[in-house]
């Protein structure tokens, strides 16, 4: 075999080998198999099975790959057998959750009464794949803290109406020592009617991602604090309107605009501003 001959089966071998590796490197890539430079992999994260949540239930969509989740066992107020659920006390909802047909799915809302009338129920942690929480879904259920991640969009009706009391043997709802405490995301766009209707709440602060606001929204007993980053809900003409209140007449909360927004009648026929106490905010109080 010639010089030339020789050289040319080298190079012809030596591009065959660089071909075949980068082959495999482009190969296991698509396996989703992280390499590094000594060749340690690690395999992507797996899910959490739903197996692993006893006390929930993930109602699953196949074609969406997304689950809302509810309480396996919530009461009710029917006239022949009412019920609360005393057994959950905290709830750390998982963003996704491998089912029992080994798919993936994306945990995007809380259902409609979800976990009403859980009345043992004080914590709830809601991860940033939540999208919105469902009508009455923690509706006379006894929380005293809920920490929503950005990510959560919409707050439906009645969400949170009587939230932070307990159910007595009577049935009837006793407001707890301790209200209840909860941060609302800046990606939030909606709050629906009567959300947080009579709720055990103290403070409370409407982020300037909001655009909607329903009727009786914010009418929660012992309301004693409102911060309001929201342009739509400080330049409002009237929150006592009869027929789409924000606030009740009785309501006697400070209220806290950031001191960019423009304030509506609303605000300024029903308080007076006052000496503020709190950087970057206006502050009223109730005339």
């Amino acid at each position: 075999m010639n010089k030339k001959l020789k050289i040319f089966t080298i190079v012809c071998a030596f591009a065959l080998i660089i071909s075949a590796v980068t082959f495999t490197v482009l190969s296991l890539k698509n396996l989703n198999l992280n390499i590094s430079g000594d060749f340690e992999y690690t395999a992507p994260p797996s899910a959490p099975s739903e197996s692993e949540y006893p006390d929930l239930v993930f109602n699953k969509d196949s074609a969406s790959r997304t689950a809302s989740v509810e309480a396996k066992v919530h009461g009710s107020l029917e006239e022949e057998n009412p019920t609360v659920n005393t057994t959950l006390t905290s709830v750390d909802i998982p963003s996704q959750i491998i089912g029992s047909d080994g798919v993936v799915y994306t945990v995007t809302k809380i259902e409609d009464s979800g976990f009403i009338f859980c009345n043992a129920l004080k914590t709830v942690t809601i991860p940033s794949s939540i999208e919105s929480i469902g009508n009455y879904a923690f509706a006379y259920s006894n929380l005293s803290n809920v920490n929503c991640s950005e990510g959560l969009k919409s707050i439906g009706d009645n969400a949170f109406s009587y939230s932070g009391w307990v159910i007595d043997e009577t049935m009837n709802p006793v407001k707890s020592e301790t209200p209840l405490t909860i941060n609302l995301p800046n990606s939030l766009t909606n709050i629906g009617q009567m959300a947080f209707y009579w709720a055990n709440i103290v403070s409370l602060k409407v982020p300037s991602s909001v655009t909607t606001i329903g009727t009786g929204a914010l009418l929660a007993d012992g309301l004693d604090e409102i911060i309001i980053d929201c342009a739509y809900l400080a330049s409002l003409d009237d929150f006592f309107n009869e027929s789409n209140p924000v606030l009740n007449r009785e309501q006697t909360p400070v209220v806290y605009v950031k001191e960019n927004l423009v304030v509506g009648n609303g605000i300024t026929s029903s308080f007076n501003e006052v000496s503020t106490d709190k950087t970057g905010y206006k502050k009223y109080t109730k005339i």
